[in-house]
């Protein structure tokens, strides 16, 4: 009966050491695993912040963009408001001097008339 619970010890201690080395293999891949996952995670945090920098980059420029636009439209607009404003400006300039040159025609005939006739 001895020798029974010797092996019987034996195959208690082979198991034992047995389990120790499949929990520390186990321990290890998990480690490793786990070490993965949390680089993998650094990782896609690095991409998706350097992708949120450059989304931003760009609806930066799309803003600044239209700003400009709409600056070029309201500096063509002030542009276009001051020709028509000079335009209307010489065309009164022009009415102005045929109003004179009338005047001074029909002036000019009804005095020289006048002098002919004295």
């Amino acid at each position: 009966m001895s020798g029974i619970l010797d092996l019987t010890g034996l195959l208690g201690s082979v198991l034992h050491d047995v389990g120790d080395v499949v929990g520390g293999a186990v321990a290890g891949v998990g480690s490793t695993v786990g070490t993965a996952v949390d680089e993998t995670g650094e990782i896609v945090g690095g991409v998706v912040t350097e992708v949120g920098a450059v989304v931003g980059d760009a609806l930066g420029d799309v803003v600044g963009g239209a700003t400009s636009a709409v600056g070029s439209v309201l500096d063509g607009t002030h542009a276009a408001v001051g020709d028509v404003v000079a335009g209307v400006g010489d065309a009164v300039g022009h009415i102005g001097d045929g109003v004179g040159d009338a005047l001074g025609s029909v002036l000019g005939g009804l005095f020289g008339h006048l002098d002919f006739n004295f």
